[in-house]
């Protein structure tokens, strides 16, 4: 049963803060060892880590997703499947036009023109889960907002099974979000082949996408060689009500909850008359859920009710976790309250899973109280803004009364007489 927390239970609520927080150290050991494996034997040991960790035989010409494997795919996954599929990526990508930085130029004062361009990133990689549950919608929300960016290598890598086939919804996925290169990997072992290359893998410029421990752990060792989205942790939801149907709410909590045991799902309420009722619907919809094994135990041990005094308590409390996803429920103008979320959704009928699908939102936010600091994938992380300057001979002299002070003030000679230069004759 999900449990009812007083807000001046500090120590459960702390609990549930600090989830995602646990002693990595000898897995962070084992994922290094991968790591350097990889950059200094490239192929040979991607093959000896997906033989030991998904127990497939792989070799230089089976590496490669085919186009012949593709097509057969299509041919795997239904009609409505794919209507599905297309109708997301169509909603994915007009948002992801919306959020595409634009170049501008301004004028700071006579001969001084400032601005900024806007480049797309060269290269990508993407990484697709596909343990428990494939996920044909993490490639839509990676590789569409790269494609939208104007990025023009992508490329994904996603575990086999031990066929030594990919699911056959992520790879029509990765064709349809315009993926060039597909590779049989998964694990720490595929982060680092896209972070370094080998023989058959590309090497990227920045790696995006949802793993386990492992890989964003791979993630966090390859960083600085590429770029990286960010590390996520286990997944979560807080909903915000003074009033609501609690049959709703509780269904959200449950969808949140299935993804895996280290899930989070919290509602924030000031009324006991609610808390009661979601609790007791939480425990018969969990009864009846095909995925009651996972659901039931993030219900258990990350899960909870918390009850404070009033709405602004609630926001307060929201603001302090900065959950990926935040749900207000029967609020006027909530939103103004909040400052730290991945994502919002407002109103009882904005239920998390069609962000997570196909509302257009991208679904891969801040876990662990990173939304107190950047925001979820958009295509702001697929293109560089790089800044210039162009000055004409009597703006430089302008500037440079200010520039050579501050150079003197650092004892930086050499800026300083490269100013100087300026304001000759």
């Amino acid at each position: 049963m999900i449990p009812i927390i007083l807000l001046k239970n500090k120590r459960k609520i702390q609990k549930l803060k600090e989830r995602g927080q646990t002693d990595l150290r000898e897995i962070e050991q084992r994922v290094r060892r991968i790591v350097q494996e990889v950059r200094t034997k490239g192929n040979t040991a991607i093959f000896k880590f997906t033989k030991k960790f998904d127990k497939v035989e792989l070799k230089e010409n089976r590496l490669k997703v085919t186009k012949k494997e593709i097509q057969k795919a299509y041919g795997k996954v239904s009609k409505k499947e794919i209507q599905a599929l297309k109708q997301a990526q169509k909603n994915i990508k007009f948002f992801a036009r919306k959020q595409l930085p634009k170049p501008f130029e301004t004028e700071l004062e006579k001969g001084i023109i400032l601005g900024e361009i806007i480049r797309p990133l060269e290269s990508v990689g993407i990484y697709v889960p596909a343990g428990r549950f494939p996920l044909p919608s993490s490639v839509l929300m990676n590789a569409l907002p790269a494609q939208v960016a104007g990025v023009e290598k992508i490329i994904a890598c996603s575990p086999p099974n031990q066929q030594g086939k990919i699911n056959p919804g992520i790879l029509v996925a990765c064709d349809l979000a315009g993926v060039k290169e597909i590779f049989k990997i998964g694990g720490a072992q595929a982060i680092a082949g896209m972070a370094y290359g080998t023989k058959t893998i590309p090497k990227v410029n920045k790696i995006v996408g949802p793993g386990n421990i492992y890989v964003t752990l791979a993630k966090k060792e390859i960083f600085g060689e590429t770029g990286i989205d960010f590390l996520a942790g286990p997944t979560e939801v807080m909903v915000i009500a003074g009033k609501g149907n609690s049959e709703r709410i509780a269904a959200d909590l449950l969808a949140q909850a299935e993804h895996d045991v280290r899930a989070s799902a919290i509602l924030v309420t000031w009324n006991k008359t609610l808390a009661k009722t979601v609790q007791k619907e939480v425990a018969k919809q969990l009864a009846e859920l095909k995925t009651k094994e996972i659901a039931e135990k993030s219900i258990q041990n990350n899960s909870g009710i918390i009850l404070v005094k009033n709405e602004n308590q609630a926001f307060e409390l929201a603001n302090d976790f900065a959950p990926e996803h935040l749900e207000i429920i029967g609020i006027q103008n909530g939103i103004q309250k909040v400052n730290n979320a991945g994502g919002i959704f407002i109103g009882e009928y904005s239920c998390e899973a069609f962000g997570d699908y196909c509302s257009g939102t991208n679904h891969v936010l801040p876990t662990t109280q990173v939304a107190k600091y950047r925001a979820g994938l958009s295509t702001r992380d697929f293109v560089k803004q790089i800044t210039y300057q162009k000055l004409s001979k009597s703006g430089a002299q302008k500037l440079a009364k200010t520039g050579i002070i501050i150079a003197e003030m650092e004892g930086l000679d050499g800026h300083a007489k490269s100013m100087k230069l300026r304001m000759k004759k």
